[in-house]
């Protein structure tokens, strides 16, 4: 399974979108399997990477949003501006550290987070966290 994050724009010049989507395509195959429509159109990720059990990181700027495929919505999001971040052009996640690999575009720097650091109410591996 392998994520992409399509937009649509229209044929007559005009310059903003009016879809923006996260999309699952086979990894085998290519076909696309799935899609679902973002709440805004004009959200496009300058980084997107995959947490553990399915959910999604987009970056967009500064802020970090954690998209959940099986229900379709963001369910959390965070700017990281306050951990020296100036401007996502990437992301990536190690699974076997925690640890969110952040490249940021405005430092020419790559910085790793603990993705318990993020604020999210998650634990490493992507579940939720349950509240005493």
């Amino acid at each position: 399974l392998i994520y992409g994050q399509p937009q649509t724009v229209p044929q007559d010049g005009e310059p903003l979108p009016i879809r923006s989507e996260v999309a699952s395509y086979s990894l085998i195959s290519g076909d696309d399997l799935e899609w679902m429509e973002l709440p805004d159109p004009a959200f496009h990720a300058d980084g997107m990477t995959m947490l553990t059990h399915g959910r999604l990181l987009l970056a967009q700027g500064t802020e970090l949003s954690l998209f959940d495929p099986s229900v379709g919505v963001f369910v959390a999001n965070t700017d990281v501006s306050e951990h020296g971040i100036e401007g996502i052009q990437g992301l990536s996640f190690d699974p076997a550290t925690g640890l969110v690999i952040v490249l940021d575009s405005a430092q020419s720097k790559i910085i790793e987070l603990p993705l318990g650091a993020l604020g999210f109410d998650i634990d490493q591996e992507g579940l939720e966290t349950p509240t005493p």
